[in-house]
């Protein structure tokens, strides 16, 4: 409609204004105000900003020159980093020398509190439904058919199944209060399998 055309330029102007670290891989948070911040080190952050960029590469029939770079780095552990459970890391690291250290070591010590562990079964649907979005809509994109990313997304979403897994779901405030199982699981479950 002529409506949502309107919007295009403001979608393709939101994308371009998020700073793209080529280097790590990663986009810097944009401040309401406009400023550029510090890259956003939160994995679903990057998770989501990707595949919205790549979903909008689809529908706009434009190319934007973060989403494969971005895509091709998640292949790496210290991007797409995932628990020997299939636990999908809350944290996100590039490869900004002493910043990542910094970030790394801060994230190790929360994950010793265990303060990153409720977030992480929180949000570990979100991340997946995210991919299955993506998977919906390009079935044959690169990052998605690479052996990495296969190897952790069948091990994210077999964790899902579990007995355990969605018994921690009930009482988890990044679960159903905010990020509701109930609309995540049947696309992953449609769409991953």
């Amino acid at each position: 409609s002529n409506q949502s055309k309107e919007y295009i330029p403001i979608l393709k102007k939101l994308i371009r204004s998020h700073k793209f670290s080529f280097r790590s891989s990663l986009w810097h948070t944009l401040n309401v105000d406009g400023s550029i911040n510090a890259i956003d080190y939160t994995f679903n952050h990057q998770l989501w900003f990707g595949v919205m960029c790549k979903l909008s590469e689809k529908h706009l029939n434009e190319k934007f020159d973060e989403c494969d770079p971005f895509f091709r780095n998640l292949n790496r552990n210290y991007v797409f980093d995932i628990s020997n459970q299939g636990l999908i890391r809350h944290a996100s690291f590039g490869n900004e020398g002493a910043k990542s250290i910094y970030y790394k070591f801060n994230y190790l010590q929360k994950m010793i509190k265990g303060s990153y562990q409720e977030k992480e079964l929180g949000y570990q649907l979100f991340n997946l439904y995210s991919l299955a979005l993506l998977r919906s809509a390009m079935p044959n994109y690169k990052f998605l058919l690479h052996s990495s990313a296969i190897k952790k997304i069948d091990r994210a979403q077999q964790l899902i199944f579990t007995e355990g897994f969605q018994r921690k779901l009930v009482n988890n405030m990044y679960s159903y209060p905010y990020n509701s199982p109930a609309f995540e699981f049947p696309i992953i479950a449609q769409s991953l399998n």
